[in-house]
């Protein structure tokens, strides 16, 4: 038996033993083929409560296709997606409404 602390470390780094070349597993951790991350005119992310969040915003170049499959699989109008919406609005109407009421006391004085 193993000691755990060498877990990983006496593993080949290869492909899974058995699978063979051009399988499902090979597919899955291949990058694909000519894709790369380009830069983006909007790239904002920041890091909040172990929460990653990150919005990119840029001209758009994926297929038909490929966004017709992405709307189906991961859907807009989810609970969650309304939560943070509502959240997110929330914080922003209670900013906007605590530096009016700061700025109007300033001007009133």
């Amino acid at each position: 038996m193993s000691d755990i602390t060498s877990f990983g470390r006496d593993h080949p780094t290869g492909p899974a033993p058995g699978s063979a070349p051009g399988s499902a597993a090979e597919a899955a951790t291949a990058p694909a083929e000519g894709a790369r991350w380009q830069s983006h005119p909007v790239d904002f992310g920041f890091s909040l409560f172990g929460t990653y969040v990150r919005l990119v915003a840029g001209r758009e170049r994926r297929s038909d296709t490929r966004r017709e499959q992405e709307r189906s699989s991961r859907p807009l109008g989810t609970i969650g997606n309304m939560l943070f919406a509502g959240s997110l609005s929330g914080i922003v109407l209670t900013v906007l409404i605590v530096v009016a009421l700061v700025y109007s006391s300033v001007l009133s004085e």
